[in-house]
């Protein structure tokens, strides 16, 4: 509704930025140059498969799970503090999840300015999230019907 409002037109296909408001835009009926005062490029973000950790839609979700949860999970821990998945945990923390967010920078939101990221961890801890920091989770044990055991490690190596 707010782009048809504005006036925006979306365009799905492969584009590139060919000068100064051309983009070049190839979709399945073909290329197409087009011309504007602003462009936006969308180009979206995708969570990444993590190698021992795979989703099985289960017990362990991907993003594309946590879309579509069949139930309401108790306790839930979040890989990594980027975009999507502090997003996530900020969702199911505020639907009374107990949630913990596992990230490997020193930082929630890493790729953000620090005092950013700063004043958001304050926010989340306060909403009652708990984050761990320099952490990498090492290995999952899943138990059906049960639940997964975590094995994490800090920067010390505990």
């Amino acid at each position: 509704h707010l782009l048809k409002k504005n006036k925006v037109t979306v365009i799905m296909g492969e584009a590139r930025l060919t000068g100064p408001g051309t983009v070049t835009v190839k979709t399945d009926k073909g290329s197409e140059e087009l011309t504007s005062k602003a462009v936006v490029l969308a180009t979206g973000a995708r969570a990444r498969a993590l190698p021992g950790l795979e989703a099985d839609g289960d017990l362990v979700w991907s993003y594309k799970h946590a879309l579509q949860p069949v139930r309401m999970p108790k306790k839930l821990l979040v890989i990594g503090s980027g975009a999507i998945g502090i997003e996530f945990a900020s969702f199911f923390n505020t639907l009374g999840a107990d949630t913990t967010v596992v990230e490997v920078m020193d930082r929630v939101l890493p790729v953000e300015d620090e005092e950013i990221s700063s004043f958001a961890k304050k926010q989340f801890l306060k909403s009652g999230m708990k984050i761990l920091e320099k952490t990498t989770v090492k290995k999952l044990d899943r138990t059906p019907g049960k639940g997964v055991v975590a094995h994490l490690e800090d920067a010390k190596g505990t």
